[in-house]
């Protein structure tokens, strides 16, 4: 089932939001400002399988049955801390960093 808010604003979004049969929010921004120079700087670039990753823990693990530890059986001993706004944009950063100036 798809909930629409009934205005495209966050107060809308908001609404439809805490309605119990709501289970996520789509948000609908429309084109990219910067899509046409993003897609000729693209289009200059050698092709490779490098793609840019950043891999955050944002939440702590939750339970599972098997443990929580990821639901193998085995413990690894290393624990990540939970990644806070400041890791989050430098993560962020590091993301967009070889993208053209201005763009992001």
């Amino acid at each position: 089932l798809v909930v629409r808010a009934a205005e495209a604003s966050f107060a809308g979004m908001e609404e439809a939001a805490h309605l119990a049969m709501a289970k996520g929010v789509f948000w609908e921004r429309g084109a990219f400002p910067q899509e046409p120079e993003l897609s000729l700087w693209l289009g200059e670039q050698e092709e490779t399988h490098h793609f840019a990753i950043e891999q955050l823990l944002v939440a702590p693990p939750r339970e599972t049955i098997c443990g929580g530890d990821g639901g193998n059986g085995k413990e690894t001993g290393r624990k990540k801390a939970v990644a806070g706004p400041e890791e989050i944009r430098e993560a962020c950063a590091r993301l967009v960093a070889g993208l053209p100036q201005g763009c992001c």
